[in-house]
């Protein structure tokens, strides 16, 4: 079970989450790993395979918002450039 300790916090949440059990903000990452052993719907193989699901959708979600804000950025150079060459065009 020694496994879930190298999980991030807001994984093992979600997990928690998604197997029905109760959880509160002062838990910290121990207390989950103890819940998520001691649950009765607890199986070791299910537990790593959400996880592994779990953490590929957070660092998906990480990816997207990384893509759309260099997105944003260089839509933002587009127009900062647009408007020097428009007031460069009617200042001359």
């Amino acid at each position: 079970m020694a496994f879930l300790a190298k999980f991030r916090k807001v994984d093992l949440v979600r997990l928690s989450e998604e197997m029905g059990l109760e959880i509160t903000s002062e838990d910290r990452v121990i207390d989950n790993c103890k819940k998520i052993k001691n649950s009765s719907d607890h199986e070791e193989e299910f537990a790593k395979g959400q996880l592994d699901v779990i953490v590929q959708e957070r660092e998906g979600e990480i990816a997207q918002a990384e893509l759309a804000r260099r997105e944003r950025e260089t839509e933002r150079a587009y127009e900062l450039e647009k408007l020097k060459i428009t007031s460069a065009a009617e200042t001359a």
